[in-house]
């Protein structure tokens, strides 16, 4: 009985590939017993479903109690031995009797059984188990196997592996597989078991992954290393899988893998049964072994089913298919089967059947299915699941089964087809017509009649599927082929060709490489003609279809989509392998009538505009780029046809303006024509075809509006502009008879329509009126990127008076009827038009005509020059006088009551927005702008003539005759009218209007540097009142984004702080706009009487805003007046944020005057007036405004602080009163804000500068000072033992900030100036440190000893340190000034001994603590202004004891920064300096030193010893360091062998800086150091290699900072150790050759390299008699780094070096060189050599 056995070993016979099993026979009671010892008598329940998500405690929870540790192992034997029993057994019994006494476990796994089962039957029990097992292999390939211990497998017995539970597996689930494949239906709903299925993948899977590659699965679960051969599994599984075998399973488990028997694909069962088939399949077929065309034609078939089955009636299934990851890895399997086939199929059989009418268009569809981006997880590299290695596969099957380099490329080559240009086809002929020989008649009397290559029946292929029909010379005699295997035969094309295009040029590269040449990165000419006829053969029938499309309208749109994106995607290929070019040889315009085929052909499409269409977007796409690939091949094929080139691009940019594919693709189109022709010196044929292409538009009935999309192409007009300004001078004049015809043209069109009274009168005008703006907007910006020079601008003046007579006069020929008319309906219509745009020309010319009067010398201000604008001539006195009709509107403007009113109303009230204009100007309001314009070209010319003028009136003197007829008195009053007609028009446009989509001050904006000479304070402060405006405003009007945009060019323009006018308001200005707006924000905010009188003092010249603004805080705050934020507050503070923020950064020179002292009320105002708002914002818990508070506040008060030094005072008494507000209004604010350390920094900022006012002027009154000493005494005394952390350290920056002031006026001996009989400041300072050391030591010592954590205790006990520097500091200077016999100076050495010591003791003991950032950093600042007092130190502590604090803070510093704080440094340097004999022996004893097994960091001690050398300065010093000099040499040799550390890059080029830095000190030092020949050798070669260490990402500044510092230890070498370095040339080339080798490899810092190398190079040439047979090594990688390819850049930097080089060298070194390199090598280094001799080498006399 099965039952009654227990399999206890388990083994794998390896000779006879049979399981061999040891069965030990119990009898039933012992196994019971043993059974309920060993088994609990409830087993844990197995989940239903096989989803692998099994709670077995045993196989996961290896870290549970105990006993469930000691079941694991035994549970994996029971349920293994329990499998075995329920199906080996049985399996054997029947085979071996047919009355078995148990039935035939297989019987029960089969699901057509007709018994129904007990739920407890064997077969449930089994399938258990197998899950058991399952779930145990995939713990154990995780990575997580239970622990097992020895008392485990002594109680057991058994070692079992995961590849012998594999074993047993493997053949359960092939057996249920193959009876699966063999039924009817293999679906698990015929079966009705999904879960047998689902079990019976997931086992396969499992075993696969474990038996495939056994080494991976190391982890036993008896922890005992296997004794089985790999290859005994793979003998197992070849034995397993036969070929037969596998031609079942392979497609079960693809049509599994992609749920083809699945009724609900989004069940979880059914998801992970498809996910284990698809593994399944992946090892499968790594086994497959199938021929060529079974594998394409029926497994390929197979997977292409069911990618596409969803799809059969779709109208599209040739669409790019998205597939989850394994139904993706499944194709990518597929077809990686069919490439590893080819090497093992013959040649020709698998050319044939790749090229077959069947195999072809699978390939199609299957290169372009993708995996879905959602199942790809971040961290995936594989390109396969990233969804291009289908692709890829695809691509190469076509290389290598198509196109291989030996079996088919030479019958290509030999093929009749691709030797001679086949004829090329017509455009009118049907799909399956065959439209002409491939052959020529001569060729064919040449090649005979043999035998074609079959490399022929590609092309048959591709004919009869492309073009749909069938082809007699075809051996399948299909009727048709569908449309679907076209479309995916057409996409296959550019894979195709591509592939070819490859291959011929592997071929070249293999060729090249073989004969040594270097050159093989293109082909030859016939290869390359090669190539463009294989793309005609290929690509000939899919352009046919396309064309007989494009006129028949037949098959689906899909196609001719497909056929469009081929023909985009192969001509992009044919540019890109160079296979066409117009250089090529031609002779019968093969090639060009081909192209010109093509491109005819979609031309066609091009007129073919169906916008209706649902795929005319992407036509439009794939008919731009073909279009711009065919300029760039041949510009001459679009040549005649380039204006419906045009007109379709702008069509397109029109028609699809939210498609950004379209734009950009239509933009590139455009910019590319404008380019080519640019280049090609044809501009002018670019704007007739401009100029075509609106009859073209009007023909085909298209808007002709979309023309003026060309015009906003920024890139086109740029590089348009840009071929206008290298226009050469003949063509100017070509260019501006084509543009002044074409207007004249237009006008003249229209005047006749008008006088025939058309019927299409109205439509007529409108198309013209559309090209005449297109025209004269083209004009303009012709004249505007003129270069005038002195060559061309007599004929550029004469041309520009021509087009006033022509153009101009023409435009303006109806304007008299619009001179005097005003409201908004006038100046409409044609006449209106033909105005706007006349002026609009008008003004350009003007300004072209000013630019080159300029370059005129002999320029006379005549009648001539004055009367330019006017457009009359004397044969025509209908013409309009521009001049005389622009002077007459600008002076009845400025001169009405309107504008009287206006001015006055804007100067009352500056600070607010300008009340809205009347619309009853004495002109037409559509003619604003062109008048604006206009009149800033005036006054540019206004400007000109104004200077000749006034040369000719210096000239004439008083002379009533002279010359000039005009007076510059005139001109200048002129001038002046316009600028106030100008700011006027523009202060009345309203933010509600919009005038053709622009602002009218941008072109005051533009021409500031201009109209600014005639303007008054009046202007530059409306337009300053424009510019705050501009800069902050948030709104949505049209013109808002064009005016941020020039404010933004003005700001970042220098020239525009160059006006004086300006920038002379600016500050005021900018502060008066922010507090208007914050004044209105308050107001909105708190509605209230009293601030009209607010503003009114705000908006006066003098002081009182200050004082104004404190009684608004007073009304709100302490009065509890009603406020509630409005809701435009966030908008109002970024706008003053914005505001002051620029006030702050701008380059704007502050000069002393007095006016200063009003600029600092208005920011003191503003200061309250943000204070009380933040005051507000935080009483209400409401902080979304706090950031942008703090933001004003710390600039604003940086501002203050920046203009109190710029004061010019004649009486202290006005600025008194100020003083005391602000010095009260800062300590006020220092509580308010103690939390924020930005804002007390800014804080004391100010305060110091108050206080260095005050000084400055206390001779003459000493008031101001004394106020302020009393209101910081009154700081200082304040009870702070309440204060909280944050208070505290508010009050000490703000004390501290004042005594720094003391203490560096004391320091430049500013004190002593004085007379100190009379005057007491020095005691008065004095009396304040002390009066702080009295209050405020005890705090002090306790904010810096609290053990709270926080920041705001740690930012206090910074504080409080750094208060105590301070004074510390001042006192000790002071103590030193002072004399032994002055009364105070005793106790005040007893007042520092004791505070200092108490002080210094507690920083010599916390330096091995934790501190802050912020307590370590005010150490370091205590210690360097303390110690560096002279002769201090020693009356208080000793040197010692001061040195010994000092470096153990700087080595605690050291260990973290590896580098050392510079005010550390400081601090020792000046001990060093006053050090005595035994303070040096006591550094070096302490860099000696050894604590238990730590030794000091070598970085650390050479630093110190960098330091001592440095700064030495006594004999007995210098000796005493001359015995350190060995230990320092040998220290600093060890940093550079530290490569091992936390962050290696960082501590490299630190000790590596450090090292070199020593070096260079050292080696001039001989006194300290002498070196030997043997240690500079060591130097130099522990040099060598340091750059070659550096990472590829280090930064320029680190590689060129290690450069310079080795070029200077080398330096240092060669001018202090000549000789010496006579004994060791090598070590030294050999860094020389690292530096060279290092530029030519580096890509950054390349100039401050190579002038370093040079200097290097300069000092070597008095050595040349020694060093010149060493310079070889050098000249030669110097001439390898040319052959090999070397940068321009490169060559020019390093030519000095080179010429140094050589010139150390002799005719003998120079032969040598001639005869170590080879030819190529002297052809490059020839002219380098010629050059040094031209220009290096000295040939004159010695």
């Amino acid at each position: 009985m099965a039952s009654a056995y227990l399999w206890r070993v388990i083994f794998f016979n390896r000779s006879t590939s049979h399981f061999t099993m040891k069965i030990t026979k119990r009898n039933k009671s012992s196994e019971e017993h043993e059974r309920s010892q060993t088994f609990p008598q409830k087993r844990r329940k197995l989940p239903d479903s096989g989803t692998g998500d099994l709670n077995v405690d045993s196989a996961k929870n290896a870290s549970s109690k105990q006993h469930t540790q000691l079941h694991t192992h035994q549970d994996v034997v029971y349920h293994v031995s329990k499998f075995l029993s329920s199906t080996c057994l049985g399996a054997a019994a029947t085979k071996s009797s047919s009355t078995s006494d148990g039935p035939d476990d297989s019987s029960k796994f089969d699901a057509s059984s007709s018994q129904e089962e007990k739920p407890n039957s064997r077969s449930d029990k089994s399938l258990d188990s197998i899950l058991f097992l399952v779930c145990h292999l995939e713990t154990m390939t995780s990575g997580t196997p239970p622990p097992t211990t020895t008392e485990q497998l002594s109680n057991t017995s058994v070692s079992i592996t995961t590849e012998d539970i594999a074993t047993l597996l493997l053949p359960w689930s092939v057996a249920r597989l193959m009876r699966s494949s063999s039924s009817s239906d293999p679906s698990p709903n015929a079966n009705n078991d999904e879960k047998l299925t689902n079990t019976i993948w997931r086992t396969l899977s499992c075993c696969l992954e474990i038996l495939s590659n056994p080494s991976a699965s190391v982890e036993k679960l008896s922890q005992q290393p296997t004794t089985t051969n790999p290859s005994t599994y793979e003998t197992m599984l070849s034995n397993s899988f036969s070929q037969s075998t596998l031609s079942r399973l392979v497609p079960l488990a693809a049509s599994v893998g992609f749920g083809l028997f699945d009724n609900a694909s989004t069940n979880e069962d059914h998801l992970q049964c498809q996910k284990h088939a698809s593994r399944c399949f992946h090892h499968l077929v790594q086994r497959y072994r199938p021929s060529l065309e079974i594998g394409c034609t029926s497994l390929l078939q197979h997977i292409e089913q069911l990618v596409f089955q969803p799809s059969i009636g779709d109208d599209a299934p040739n669409a790019v298919k998205t597939l989850p990851r394994h139904h993706y890895s499944i194709v990518c399997g597929a077809l990686r089967l069919i490439h590893s086939l080819l090497g093992q199929a013959n040649p020709k059989r698998s050319f044939g059947v790749l090229c077959s009418l069947e195999v072809l268009p699978r390939f199609g569809r299957l290169a372009f299915v993708h995996c879905n981006n959602d199942d790809i997880t971040s961290n995936i590299h594989n390109l396969e699941e990233r969804g291009g290695e289908a692709q890829s596969l695809v691509e190469r099957i076509i290389r290598d089964g198509l196109f291989h380099s030996v079996h088919h490329m030479d019958g290509f080559r030999s093929m009749p087809e691709l030797r001679v240009m086949m004829a090329v086809p017509k455009l009118d002929s049907s799909a399956g017509e065959k439209t002409g020989d491939i052959i020529k008649e001569e060729e064919k009397s040449k090649g005979g009649g043999g035998k074609g290559c079959y490399q022929s029946a590609f092309f048959q292929s591709l004919r009869v599927i492309i073009s749909g029909v069938s082809n007699e010379d075809c051996e399948s005699s299909q009727a048709s082929v569908s449309v679907h295997d076209a479309i995916a035969t057409v996409n296959m094309l550019p894979l195709l060709i591509r592939g070819f295009f490859d291959r011929i040029l592997n071929k070249e590269k293999r060729e090249d490489n073989t004969s040594g040449s270097s050159q093989g990165k293109t082909t030859t000419e016939a290869d390359s003609k090669l190539q463009f006829r294989f793309w005609c053969c290929a690509a000939s029938p899919a352009f046919e279809r396309l064309f007989v499309m494009c006129d028949h309208g037949s098959d689906s749109d899909n196609l001719g989509v497909a056929l469009l994106k081929m023909t985009a995607e192969t001509l992009r290929v044919v540019l890109e392998y160079d296979a066409y070019s117009p250089s090529y040889s031609d002779p019968d315009d093969a090639l060009l009538s081909f192209l010109n085929f093509v491109t005819e052909g979609l031309l066609r499409w091009v007129n073919r505009c169906d916008f209706a269409s649902s795929l005319y977007e992407q036509r439009t796409i794939h008919l731009i780029s073909s279009i711009r690939t065919i300029l760039l091949l041949n510009h001459r094929l679009l040549h005649e046809r380039l204006s419906h080139c045009i007109a379709f691009a702008c069509v397109s940019l029109r028609h699809y303006c939210h498609e950004d594919c379209v734009q950009a693709d239509a933009s590139t189109l455009l910019s590319t024509i404008v380019k080519i022709y640019g280049e090609l010196r044809q501009v002018g044929y670019f704007l007739l075809s401009s100029r075509i292409a609106f009859s073209d538009m009007k023909s085909s009935n298209l808007d002709s509006e979309s023309m003026h999309s060309l015009l906003s192409t920024s890139q086109a007009m740029k590089l348009l502009a840009s071929t206008y300004q290298s226009c050469p001078s003949g063509q100017l004049h070509e260019i501006w008879d084509f543009f002044d015809g074409w207007v004249v043209s237009i006008i003249d069109e229209v005047s006749t329509v008008s006088k025939n009274n058309m019927a299409d009168e109205t439509s007529n005008e409108a198309e013209a009126a559309i090209e005449l703006i297109f025209a004269i907007r083209m004009f303009v910006a012709f004249i505007k990127n003129i270069r005038t020079d002195k060559h061309n601008s007599p004929e550029l003046r004469n041309l520009c008076e021509t087009s006033m007579t022509s153009s101009v006069g023409k435009l303006l020929s109806k304007s008299n009827d619009l001179v005097g008319q005003t409201g908004k309906d006038q100046c409409k219509g044609r006449n209106g038009l033909l105005t706007r745009q006349g002026i609009d020309l008008c003004g350009w010319l003007v300004d072209l005509h000013t630019r080159s009067c300029f370059w005129i010398d002999s320029v006379t201000v005549d009648g001539n020059g004055s009367a330019f604008l006017m457009a009359q001539n004397e044969d025509d006195k209908t013409l309009t006088n521009v001049l005389s009709y622009l002077c007459d509107v600008a002076t009845k403007t400025v001169q009405s009551e309107r504008f009287e009113l206006w001015k006055a109303t804007w100067k009352q009230n500056k600070n607010c927005k300008p009340p809205p204009m009347s619309n009853d100007l004495d002109m037409p309001l559509s003619l604003r702008s062109s008048l604006l314009h206009l009149s800033m070209h005036r006054v540019h010319q206004l400007h000109s003539m104004i200077y000749y003028c006034k040369i000719q009136e210096d000239e004439d003197g008083d002379d009533e005759k002279g010359q000039c007829k005009f007076s510059s008195t005139e001109l200048t009053n002129e001038a002046k009218i316009l600028v106030d007609f100008a700011l006027y028009i523009a202060s009345s446009q309203t933010p509600e209007e919009s005038i053709e989509s622009a602002s009218l001050w941008v072109p005051l904006a533009q021409s500031l540097n201009t109209w600014s000479h005639y303007a008054e304070t009046f202007h530059s402060r409306v337009f300053l009142n424009w510019f705050f405006s501009a800069l902050c405003e948030t709104s949505d009007r049209a013109a808002l984004e064009q005016e941020r945009g020039c404010v933004l060019t003005l700001i970042r323009d220098t020239t525009f702080y160059e006006v004086k006018d300006c920038m002379s308001l600016l500050m005021e200005e900018g502060v008066m706009f922010a507090l208007s707006k914050i004044l209105r924000f308050i107001e909105d905010s708190s509605p209230n009487d009293f601030f009209a009188r607010v503003r009114e003092v705000a908006s006066s010249e003098s002081a009182g805003v200050a004082v104004s603004c404190l009684e608004v805080r007073s009304k709100i705050v302490e009065d509890g007046a009603n406020f509630s934020l409005h809701q435009s507050a966030e908008g109002t503070l970024t706008a003053v944020a914005t505001i002051v923020a620029f006030l702050a950064s701008a380059p704007l020179q502050l000069y002393l005057c007095r006016e200063n002292i009003y600029l600092i009320d208005k920011f003191v105002g503003l200061d309250v007036l943000i204070s009380m708002i933040y005051e507000i914002i935080m009483a209400s818990s409401d902080s979304k405004c706090a950031s942008t508070l703090f933001k004003i506040l710390c600039t604003n008060r940086y501002m203050v602080s920046s203009l109190i030094p710029r004061i010019l005072l004649t009486s202290t008494q006005t600025f008194g009163s100020l003083l005391d507000l602000v010095t009260d209004h800062m300590i006020r604010s220092s509580d308010i804000f103690a939390s924020y350390p930005d804002i007390s920094w800014a804080t004391g900022t100010v305060m110091s500068e108050l206080f260095s006012l005050c000084v400055d002027y206390h001779e003459r009154d000493n008031k101001m000072l004394i106020n302020f000493s009393q209101r910081m005494n009154d700081v200082i005394v304040m009870d702070n033992s309440t204060a909280s952390p944050s208070e505290f350290a508010s009050r000490a920056f703000l004390i501290r900030s004042v005594i720094r002031r003391m203490n560096i006026l004391h320091r430049r001996d500013s004190f002593s100036k004085r007379d100190v009989s009379t005057n007491n400041l020095r005691q008065m300072c004095i009396d304040m440190a002390l009066l702080s050391l009295k209050y405020l030591w005890s705090q002090i010592i306790d904010r810096f000893t609290d053990r709270e954590t926080g920041p705001h205790y740690s930012r206090a006990g910074a504080a409080s340190l750094l208060l105590a520097s301070e004074l510390l500091s001042f006192l000790g200077n002071a103590l030193m000034t002072l004399t032994n016999s002055s009364p105070i100076c005793s106790s005040l050495l007893d007042t520092m001994d004791k505070k200092f010591k108490h002080l210094f003791e507690l920083i010599s003991r916390i330096v091995d603590s934790t501190h802050g950032s912020d307590v370590n950093a005010a150490v370091h600042y205590f210690l360097s202004s303390v110690l560096t007092v002279e002769n201090f130190i020693d009356q208080v502590v000793s040197s010692s004891a001061a040195i010994e604090t000092v470096l153990r803070w700087m080595e605690a510093t050291c260990v973290g920064k590896q580098e050392t704080d510079p005010l550390l440094e400081a601090a020792l340097c000046s001990l060093i300096r006053e050090a005595k004999h035994d303070d040096i022996k006591f550094v070096a004893s302490y860099l000696s030193q050894r604590d238990g097994s730590e030794r000091q960091d070598p970085a650390f001690v050479v630093r110190i010893y960098n330091l001592l050398i440095n700064h030495a300065k006594s004999q007995e010093q210098v000796k005493y360091l001359a015995t350190k000099s060995t230990l320092i040499l040998a220290t600093s040799m060890s940093l550079l062998r530290q490569g091992h550390c936390d962050h290696p890059h960082q501590r490299m080029v630190s000790n590596t800086v450090l090292f070199l830095t020593i070096m260079s000190n050292l080696i001039p030092r001989k006194e300290i150091l002498l070196l030997s020949g043997r240690e500079i050798a060591i130097i130099c070669s522990e040099m060598s290699p340091l750059f070659c260490k550096l990472p590829r990402h280090a930064n320029a500044l680190e590689e060129v900072t290690l450069f310079k510092s080795c070029c200077l230890v080398v330096s240092s070498l060669v001018a202090h150790y000549p000789k010496k370095l006579y004994g060791c040339p090598s070590p030294l080339f050999g860094l020389l050759l690292a530096l060279l080798n290092h530029i030519l490899q580096s890509n950054s810092g390349l100039p401050p390299k190579a002038l370093e190398y040079a200097k290097l190079c300069e000092l070597l040439i008095p050595h040349k008699d020694i060093f010149k047979k060493h310079v070889l090594g050098l000249i030669l990688r110097y001439i390898h780094a040319l052959k090999s390819g070397m940068t321009p850049a490169t060559k020019s930097k390093l030519m000095p070096s080179v010429y140094g080089l050589l010139d150390m060298c002799s005719d003998f070194e120079v032969r040598q060189i001639n005869a170590m390199i080879d030819i190529p090598s002297k052809t490059l280094f020839a002219p380098v050599y010629k050059s040094y001799q031209k220009y290096y080498q000295y040939h004159g006399q010695a």
